[in-house]
C-alpha cells in the first residue's frame, strides 16, 4: 500500500513537470529533473505534512529528516539551487495542499534552519545566499 502511494506521488510529480513546467515559461521554472528528485526525496515527509501527526502511515521521521537535510544542503550550494529548491518546496506545498505550520514544525523536528521553506511571504526570485 505504501508503495502504491509512493508511485502516485512520483507520477503526480511527473505530470506536474510535463503539464505545469511548459506553462510556467513566462516566469522561472526549476529544472524538471531537480523537481522530480526533490519530490522523491521529500516523499517520506508526506504523511506529516498532510496531518501534522508522526503516527501517519506515510511519515518516516528518519528518512524525512535525512531527505530534508539533503535538499537543504543542495539549496545552499549555489544561488540557482537556492531558487530552484524554494520553487520546488513552494510547489510541493501547493500541489498537495499541505499546512505551512506543519512544515515549520517539520523544520524544528529535523533541526533545520531554513530561510526559504514554508513561509508564504517568501519571494523565491529575490532569495539570496547568506
Amino acid at each position: 500500500m505504501a508503495g502504491s502511494t509512493m508511485l502516485k506521488l512520483i507520477a503526480t510529480a511527473f505530470v506536474c513537470v510535463i503539464v505545469v513546467a511548459p506553462q510556467a515559461k513566462a516566469h522561472y521554472a526549476p529544472d524538471p529533473l531537480s523537481f522530480v528528485l526533490e519530490m522523491a526525496v521529500l516523499s517520506p515527509c508526506y504523511g506529516f505534512m498532510e496531518t501534522g501527526k508522526t503516527d501517519s502511515l506515510f511519515f518516516n521521521e528518519l528518512f524525512c529528516c535525512v531527505g530534508f537535510r539533503l535538499v537543504n544542503s543542495f539549496a545552499y550550494s549555489s544561488q540557482t539551487s537556492l531558487r530552484d529548491t524554494c520553487y520546488i518546496i513552494e510547489n510541493f506545498v501547493k500541489l498537495f495542499k499541505f499546512n505551512l505550520e506543519y512544515g515549520k514544525e517539520l523544520c524544528r523536528k529535523c533541526n533545520i534552519n531554513s530561510t526559504y521553506a514554508f513561509e508564504p511571504s517568501i519571494n523565491c526570485s529575490t532569495l539570496r545566499l547568506p
